[in-house]
């Protein structure tokens, strides 16, 4: 239609994920591994960070843990955030992580 004023719009969702999936070799035993919790410092974290560490600690005694608390707040705001964020790969790598869980509120 003529006259009729149109507008660009944006998709508020990301796009839907490509069907193909890569195969990544799984990390075999979890004994010995260290975990990190990185955490956007909402809902429970601690608590839940706890129960999944005492739970994972039954059968593998000897993982080890590396609290969200050197890494940071991962939903912080502005400029905080992003540095949080840049500096996640270089911690990760100082403290040998193997694997991390990541806790954001819901």
């Amino acid at each position: 239609m003529t006259g009729e004023p149109q507008f660009s719009a944006l998709w508020p969702v990301e796009p839907t994920a490509p069907a193909e999936s890569v195969d990544v070799p799984t990390m075999g035993d979890l004994d010995g591994r260290t975990v990190a919790f990185l955490w956007d410092y909402l809902f429970k974290g601690p608590e839940m960070f706890d129960l999944v560490a005492s739970s994972l600690r039954k059968d593998y005694p000897t993982m080890s843990f590396v609290g969200h608390e050197v890494f940071g707040n991962i939903h912080a705001t502005g400029d905080e955030e992003r540095r949080v964020l840049a500096e996640i790969p270089d911690k990760l790598r100082q403290w040998g992580v193997d694997a991390a869980v990541l806790a954001v509120g819901a």
